[in-house]
């Protein structure tokens, strides 16, 4: 019996050694995403259909990333001219753990317009129509049952958007990097650049992971039009948007063991109130982007959007409330597997020391209003709620359900609201627990001072 009992013990820990080596082994994923399909033909003008040109660049592309970087998984969330729902394109990158989502696009304007654009998820800045919003979701309307599956969201309708508040981004600076390789690669072609931009792009808002949707052009203008629809067109842009993939697998690849493109950390003090965008961690190959497109990442960060309406609907929760929800469902797969990375130790004897110009305030609000700065250990736990661009006030309902101090530190245009102190990753995970029942996206922070070095889910 007790031979027996040895044997399986060996068997069951045989299997968690190679279930974690399969895990630590798990290949980088990119999904790439051809816009439109099917019956839905996306933009056509100039004798060129958006959903036909889509395709053949994303087939292109995938094909450029498999031969340079035979290691890499490429996934399509289509092959062929099939129609495929946008909650569906986010489902299937959650679904497949990807570490990467690329969407492409080709845009249309009635005035004479011509230009690339790479959008990341967010509220754009002041006065915007959400024009680009709009056109890539009313895809949605195609769908049978679209309100069921969306919620009641209107792509239509500038209010839903307005209403659609940033509760957190974990990626944005890693997909902001990524806008920006993809913007540099098609200056170098030639192609006059629009930008890296900020919109609700409904498949971005879904996705768990760093994600862009790019615009490869305007059909709408005839000389672009005649380049996006020739082969010689189409073989350039992939092959620039495998060079940005290239620089931006690289970076991911040394910032993480495990080929997990999260968000990178500094090994120097960040001064969370009154950070800029310029802080964020780039990869080596993003370095020499030019000044204007760097000022443009900047002025996204900064001017994102204060949601002009609390989110309430009639006869239901907010869209906030419900994308906090929908998301933890479908990032469950994700979190589970980012919170397997083993924990780095910390060096007691060779800690980073600060430099003098290189303090930290954090504000703490306390329930009747009073703010304190409040001095923190030189590594703590702490669970952060969610970040939004606009600073809450101790009375807002989105905090109603808190009944301790929370914390806000400011970083780039998002305040974060934390709540906690904890000296052990164990007290975390209690607090995190207690937490999640009234915030279910809620995750675990480490600092080292006033530094955020890991997000633990």
């Amino acid at each position: 019996m007790l031979f027996r009992n040895l044997f399986f013990l060996c068997l069951a820990v045989a299997l968690s050694v190679l279930g974690l080596r399969a895990e630590s082994s798990r290949p980088f994923v990119v999904v790439l995403d051809a816009g439109h399909g099917g019956h839905d033909p996306g933009a056509v003008g100039n004798g060129g259909r958006e959903k036909k040109i889509t395709l053949s660049v994303v087939r292109k592309l995938g094909s450029m990333i498999q031969r340079a970087h035979p290691e890499v998984m490429v996934l399509y969330t289509r092959t062929t001219d099939t129609f495929v729902g946008l909650q569906a394109r986010a489902d299937f990158a959650n679904r497949n753990k990807a570490n990467l989502f690329i969407s492409v696009h080709v845009n249309s304007a009635k005035s004479e317009v011509s230009g690339t654009e790479t959008y990341v998820l967010g509220l754009a800045k002041q006065g915007s129509n959400f024009s680009a919003a709009i056109r890539e979701n009313k895809a949605m309307l195609l769908e049978k049952d679209y309100k069921r599956i969306y919620r009641g969201f209107d792509p239509t309708s500038t209010e839903s958007y307005i209403m659609f508040d940033l509760m957190q981004d974990a990626y944005l600076s890693r997909s902001i990097d990524l806008a920006n390789l993809i913007e540099r690669e098609y200056k170098r072609l030639g192609r006059k650049s629009r930008g890296v931009r900020q919109d609700i792009f409904w498949v971005l808002s879904q996705s768990a992971m760093p994600s862009v949707l790019t615009e490869i052009g305007f059909i709408s203008d005839k000389r672009e039009a005649r380049f996006l629809i020739s082969e010689a067109g189409q073989e350039q842009i992939a092959r620039a948007l495998s060079k940005a993939f290239t620089s931006f697998y690289s970076g991911s690849t040394e910032a993480s063991g495990l080929a997990i493109a999260s968000e990178p950390t500094s090994s120097k003090p960040r001064q969370e109130v009154e950070e800029t965008q310029s802080k964020i961690s780039r990869s080596k190959a993003d370095r020499t982007t030019s000044d204007r497109q760097e000022a443009e990442a900047q002025r996204i960060v900064r001017n994102a959007k204060q949601a002009k309406a609390q989110s309430a609907q009639p006869g239901g929760k907010s869209l906030r409330e419900m994308r906090a929800e929908d998301n933890a469902l479908r990032a469950a797969e994700v979190k589970a597997a980012l919170a397997q990375r083993q924990e780095p130790k910390q060096d007691l004897k060779h800690k980073p020391k600060a430099s003098a110009g290189a303090q930290t305030q954090a504000t703490t609000v306390q329930r009747e209003a009073r703010a304190t700065v409040q001095s923190q250990p030189s590594s703590v736990y702490r669970i952060q709620i969610f970040a939004l661009s606009r600073r809450l006030t101790a009375e807002s309902p989105e905090l109603s359900s808190l009944d301790m101090p929370i914390t806000i530190t400011q970083e780039g245009g998002l305040y974060y609201y934390t709540v906690g102190q904890m000296s052990t990753l164990g007290e975390a995970r209690k607090l995190q627990q207690r937490i999640r029942k009234h915030y279910k996206d809620a995750f675990i922070v480490r600092y080292e001072g006033e530094r955020r070095v890991e997000k633990i889910f």
